[in-house]
């Protein structure tokens, strides 16, 4: 899958897309497929890929945002392995653009109970199948230590996260919590659900990494098992 294909393709959603000029849209993977959505249309976590007024795509994406899109659209659907042409989907070929290259480590104890949540969410929330395709593929792939073995730079579940934006130097500090976890009442600090694309992006890597492409870790303030923190 190429930039350019991408962008085509979402240059045809957006066209077939009735948007209000006041009203704010967003371009996501929801119910099995890329769409360009009212920013409202549910309130279940799922990947955003970039959210705009419907003015913006009556104009035309600028080539900042259409840099943004493709590159964020591209890295989900190589992460999850998915055809851009969800029609393709017949020939079998599903895995046509291959594994995501980096192996992440994982805890046993991370694992278990992320592969409990992979079995809940397939039977309740039918919604979230991108985003469980790409947990489903890491649970697979993940390079699985003890808890007491996982080095103490890797973003683990419960790990409290510094990032930087590249492209603005502006941080964020987040902690990558279980889905119920993140609904919490903690208002000072913020909850990032693993279901969300950079939750999915940031499990497992490690300080210096780049997620989303724009995205760096910075440090962790936090890591479970670096504080004894085993039973999280």
């Amino acid at each position: 899958m190429m930039e350019e294909q991408i962008r085509h393709k979402v240059s045809e959603i957006i066209a077939a897309t009735q948007s209000n000029p006041v009203r704010f849209y967003h371009l996501c993977w929801w119910r099995d497929g890329l769409q360009c959505l009212h920013v409202h249309h549910t309130t279940e976590p799922h990947p955003v890929f970039l959210s705009l007024p419907g003015q913006v795509l009556t104009s035309g994406l600028s080539p900042y945002q259409w840099k943004l899109v493709t590159g964020r659209i591209l890295h989900f659907f190589r992460l999850a392995g998915l055809p851009l042409d969800q029609h393709a989907r017949g020939s079998g070929d599903s895995h046509a653009y291959g594994p995501y290259p980096t192996k992440r480590g994982m805890t046993e104890h991370d694992s278990r109970r992320l592969q409990a949540l992979l079995t809940a969410a397939r039977a309740t929330q039918p919604e979230m199948e991108g985003s469980l395709r790409i947990l489903e593929r890491l649970l697979e792939t993940a390079d699985v230590v003890a808890s007491e073995d996982v080095p103490d730079d890797i973003v683990t579940m419960n790990s409290q996260v510094r990032l930087r934006n590249d492209d603005d130097g502006r941080e964020m500090v987040l902690s990558l919590v279980f889905p119920e976890d993140a609904r919490g009442s903690d208002f000072d600090k913020v909850k990032l659900s693993i279901l969300t694309h950079t939750g999915l992006s940031m499990l497992g890597r490690k300080v210096g990494d780049t997620i989303d492409g724009h995205l760096r870790i910075v440090e962790l303030l936090y890591q479970p098992e670096a504080a004894d923190d085993f039973d999280l």
